[in-house]
């Protein structure tokens, strides 16, 4: 088992994936999905249009619906976990005096 001075370090690198490494993945995830929600299929399924003869419309757009909802939901999603680290990270860190130096050492922030 590793030492106190171990463990203040990776509550600290816990943190900091909460508060920087995962908002950013959960941002890339919520522009994903606002892309996804400005696809427009106007003209795709006009008579001479790419997906005229491939592809009925109603589904189609259902898929771009789908995708943008879960996409959307994956950005919330890492969103909670992202808060949920910051705070498991800083109250453990107050539970022992060692950890919480050694974590404040790392860097880590108890707010």
């Amino acid at each position: 088992m590793g030492t106190k001075q171990d463990m203040g370090a990776s509550l600290e690198e816990l943190e900091k994936a909460g508060l920087v490494e995962l908002p950013a993945i959960a941002d890339a995830f919520t522009g994903a999905s606002t892309a996804l929600s400005g696809i427009s299929t106007s003209g795709m399924f006009v008579t001479d249009g790419p997906f005229a003869q491939n592809c009925p419309q109603t589904q189609f757009e259902s898929l771009i619906e789908a995708m943008t909802a879960s996409t959307k939901r994956s950005g919330d999603v890492l969103d909670d976990v992202s808060a949920a680290l910051v705070t498991t990270a800083r109250d453990f860190a107050k539970t022992d005096a060692d950890i919480m130096a050694a974590y404040v050492a790392a860097g880590g922030t108890l707010e």
